[in-house]
């Protein structure tokens, strides 16, 4: 609607995109080298699936998007999957998802945003499952959420602003974390821009 999303790819078992790619490796290099993308967003579909184990859940995409990208020579930025609400205890606080994929995606660089203006919780239980040679690094989630509610009508916003059937204001720590990667990631194009010498 805002044309902030300038290209949509396609990999694996997806498909429907504006570009279709065999795998997350091609999409990635597809991105970067075709299309000229300063930031990839992965995410995995098409639907989800669980059960109820420890690695057999379709999240586990999220540890391939994340080592793909450290060995295309990318800086993988992870906002992981908090919720203060979910009924299902493996989900409350840090999801058991975020947890295994930091456990199998311990790569050197990378990035797990936190939103500081989150609750103290989130923090605490993400700093307590960093990857073994990543970091993590807060920043603010809110001006995200702002710019949302400034740029749609309030409706939208709503409609927009949902996870799992639950509004914004149920799941801020989510939003907020995934607001805070993207100002995160966009910071971290500027700093490239700087430096750069084209």
């Amino acid at each position: 609607e805002k044309d902030w999303i300038r290209h949509t790819l396609t990999a694996g078992h997806s498909f429907g995109g504006q570009w279709e790619a065999v795998n997350v490796y091609s999409a990635l290099v597809a991105a970067r080298c075709a299309l000229r993308a300063d930031v990839a967003v992965t995410c995995i579909g098409p639907g989800a699936v669980g059960t109820g184990t420890r690695f057999g859940h379709s999240g586990m995409q999220q540890a391939q998007s994340i080592n793909a990208t450290t060995i295309l020579n990318g800086m993988p930025i992870m906002p992981p999957r908090f919720s203060c609400t979910d009924e299902r205890r493996r989900h409350r606080g840090l999801s058991h998802h975020s947890h295994t994929v930091l456990e199998c995606a311990a790569r050197d660089d990378l990035r797990v945003v936190v939103a500081e203006d989150g609750t103290d919780l989130s923090w605490r239980e993400a700093a307590h499952t960093r990857p073994a040679h990543g970091r993590v690094i807060s920043d603010k989630g809110g001006p995200g959420i702002q710019l949302l509610r400034t740029e749609f009508e309030p409706e939208r916003a709503r409609e927009l602003l949902r996870y799992m059937g639950r509004p914004l204001e149920d799941e801020r720590d989510f939003f907020l974390a995934a607001s805070a990667a993207g100002r995160f990631a966009a910071m971290m194009v500027g700093m490239k821009e700087e430096n750069s010498d084209d």
